[in-house]
């Protein structure tokens, strides 16, 4: 919570994107409206990434095949339209997803 509470007070502000209570994430938007969410510890998408786990990409599913290929990433998470690539050697993760 220290990490809302620190958003807050540089500006952001809290936003409803349809999140459910039990969802156990908050949804913040910067002071330019960007969104980003605070994911609690112990998430299993988000293990072994660091404090910043992942930065979400405008684009598709196959964008994210394309950057996969490009980068020689491999892919972390490939369902339900969305993608995920991450560094063999760990760190954040770089998602798309949407049509």
């Amino acid at each position: 919570q220290q990490t809302v509470a620190r958003a807050l007070e540089l500006g952001g502000k809290h936003i409803d994107v349809g999140q459910l209570p039990e969802e156990g994430h908050v949804v913040l938007a910067d002071p330019e409206g960007n969104e980003l969410c605070v994911i609690e510890a112990g998430n299993e998408f988000l293990a072994e990434t660091g404090f910043i786990g992942a930065l979400a990409c405008d684009g598709t599913q196959e964008v994210g095949y394309f950057w996969s290929e490009v980068l020689r990433w491999p892919l972390v998470w490939d369902q339900d339209q969305e993608t995920a690539i991450q560094s063999p050697d760990g760190g954040t993760k770089i998602t798309w997803g949407g049509p």
